[in-house]
């Protein structure tokens, strides 16, 4: 009965089987064998590599356990291991260049103001997306940092600035204000809080100095939307308008307040 045979491919290595004849016959009208590679265990291949020894006529001589001892520590006895050959190796130190100090220290800036905690995993990601006032990304890819290179980073900032402020009353106040601070985070978590910043202006600083038209048109749109402010549906083509909706943001904060009444 054709239809319960099985047709296998007559071809060398060819792994193709078919349960009809015309199938088969097309298969080899289009010549597409698919070939395994055979599966050997190493026993298989002990015993090739002991076959070819005998062929070529290299076992011909016995080699007893003597000679062979001897032959291995004269071969050992001629290398010369150096001191600490088995250490891991010590990774070189990576040197930030100039764009990326700017950056972090941007970032760190931002965090000490806001008396948020910054995150290494969120920066890392933030660079790959970071972007100048032209709306030219900042990094190259060989520029990304990782999330440990950014917090070793931060961590040696804060250790700079507990250095500055050892006085222990002052130290006792910048504890009070980061309770004071996750406090303020827990209230208003469902708001926009202070100071307004994305990645990485602040943009609270930018509208009291006026520079917020400095920013592209394509970039202002991004922040209005991101900070999810009442943006039209269709996009204005106006840099004014959104600089506006950005004032009216910041003016609701005592960071904006403060700086008119100075």
């Amino acid at each position: 009965n054709e239809s319960s045979s099985v047709f296998t491919c007559p071809q060398d290595g060819c792994v193709k089987v078919f349960q009809r004849l015309s199938s088969l016959e097309k298969h080899l009208s289009l010549e597409k064998c698919t070939k395994s590679l055979e599966k050997r265990s190493l026993l298989d291949f002990a015993k090739l590599g002991y076959k070819s020894r005998l062929e070529e006529g290299t076992t011909s001589q016995v080699i007893s356990f003597a000679s062979f001892r001897n032959t291995r520590e004269a071969i050992s006895g001629e290398v010369e291991v150096k001191e600490g050959w088995a250490l891991k190796p010590s990774e070189k130190a990576y040197r930030f260049n100039q764009n990326q100090r700017d950056y972090l220290n941007a970032k760190f800036t931002i965090g000490q103001t806001s008396g948020r905690k910054l995150d290494g995993d969120i920066v890392s990601r933030e660079i790959r997306r970071a972007q100048g006032p032209d709306g030219v990304r900042l990094f190259k890819v060989s520029e990304f940092l990782t999330p440990q290179q950014c917090t070793s980073y931060f961590s040696r900032l804060a250790a700079k600035v507990r250095r500055q402020t050892s006085d222990d009353a002052e130290i006792q106040a910048v504890e009070e204000e980061e309770n004071f601070t996750m406090a303020r985070e827990t209230i208003l978590s469902i708001t926009l809080q202070h100071p307004i910043t994305y990645n990485p202006y602040d943009i609270c600083a930018m509208a009291k100095g006026g520079s917020l038209e400095r920013l592209k048109l394509g970039m202002l749109q991004n922040i209005c939307q991101q900070l999810e402010l009442e943006v039209p549906p269709k996009p204005v083509r106006r840099k004014a308008f959104y600089v506006d909706l950005l004032k009216k943001a910041v003016n609701k904060f005592t960071c904006q307040l403060r700086g008119q009444n100075m």
